[in-house]
């Protein structure tokens, strides 16, 4: 499978999933899937095809032990469950990821400012909160391939969230973040 069938394969499973957890009332998102869509995607474009493939797997494993992943994620970034047995790797991976969403917030404050709080609780739930939510969702495997891949990244100079939201805008129809700033009102 080419990388893109990958991320689409990966959406079509986490859209399944997102759409049976089963929470009080109905939150916007889900009355939007194509949004939804258009996010993961955006999430899954900077991976490797071997971190990809690792967190198909995941989810194939998931569903066949009848768990539903994406309860898990909003279970603990939301407080309603903790990890038992927090992966070492979730730190790390969660640190680098901070660290890049951190200086799109510097470099990018129009566009971040309807993005998640970095760590703070404004009534929702933070950047950081929701990002270890999502990583304890993965196997140490996925989490090692994902860590080697932002290393990468790291040693290129890369910005795994500048990469994240320049393909967000693109779909959106934006040829860069810098000319979607500038449609928008300081």
């Amino acid at each position: 499978m080419d990388k893109e069938a990958l991320i689409e394969t990966i959406v079509d499973r986490e859209l399944r999933m997102f759409l049976a957890v089963k929470a009080k009332g109905s939150p916007a998102c889900r009355q939007a899937p194509d949004e939804f869509r258009l996010h993961r995607k955006a999430q899954f474009h900077p991976w490797g095809t071997e971190a990809l493939e690792s967190y198909i797997i995941d989810l194939m494993d998931a569903e066949s032990e009848d768990i539903n992943l994406m309860t898990k994620k909003y279970a603990l970034m939301e407080g309603f469950a903790e990890e038992d047995d927090e992966s070492p790797l979730v730190g790390a991976v969660a640190d680098l990821l901070y660290s890049w969403q951190k200086d799109m917030h510097r470099a990018y404050p129009l566009l971040m400012r309807r993005a998640r709080s970095l760590d703070e609780d404004d009534g929702g739930v933070s950047f950081r909160a929701y990002l270890t939510g999502e990583l304890c969702t993965f196997s140490e495997r996925t989490l090692g391939l994902l860590l080697q891949d932002l290393k990468v990244k790291q040693a290129k100079g890369e910005n795994f969230s500048e990469q994240v939201y320049t393909h967000l805008l693109r779909q959106h129809g934006f040829t860069s973040i810098e000319a979607y700033q500038d449609t928008l009102i300081p």
